[in-house]
């Protein structure tokens, strides 16, 4: 199960609700050897698509061989054939995602037992966010990253992504 906690680590990280209902075969895709993150069906569209639009996103290189093995490795548990199914399900039902609260409780749970840290998915994102901001001012770069996870420019630059907190937070946990 080390693939939940990669694919925030090392690909930027997406929002909650993206993640924890990927899909294979309809958000998450394979073209032309490469793993996608597909948000441009229609059908079981995800709320963020519908507010910023369809995008499709390649996954990083890092990750793919996780996926690959990860794929291979839930082949055993599930005992239908519908080739959609959730790649985090509830229980051994490939046919649910598992929820918000049960997401979040596993990545804590797993950054836990690594780090001895908790570290909820809604702080990767913050955290990804304050480091960027503190390594660069350029508006492009800040821009495409605003674009990249989803959010507007105002949402970004708001002070809900507040560097000095963030540092704050990260020191007193160390």
């Amino acid at each position: 199960m080390l693939i939940r906690p990669l694919i925030p680590c090392l690909d930027r990280p997406d929002r909650v609700g993206i993640l924890r209902k990927l899909r294979h075969g309809a958000s998450l895709k394979k073209e032309q050897g490469k793993y996608v993150l597909d948000l441009t069906e229609r059908r079981g569209q995800h709320k963020t698509a519908r507010f910023y639009g369809p995008s499709k996103t390649t996954i990083n290189e890092l990750i793919a061989p996780w996926i690959t093995k990860y794929l291979e490795l839930i082949e055993f548990d599930r005992v239908d054939e519908n080739p959609l199914f959730y790649l985090f399900p509830v229980s051994n039902d490939f046919s649910r995602a598992v929820s918000a609260s049960q997401w979040g409780s596993q990545i804590k749970a797993m950054f836990k037992r690594w780090s001895g840290i908790e570290v909820t998915p809604k702080s990767l994102r913050s955290s990804y966010i304050c480091w960027l901001k503190g390594a660069t001012d350029a508006p492009e770069i800040l821009q495409a990253a605003a674009k990249a996870m989803r959010h507007t420019d105002d949402t970004q630059a708001s002070d809900r992504y507040d560097v000095e907190g963030n540092d704050r937070l990260v020191a007193a946990s160390t």
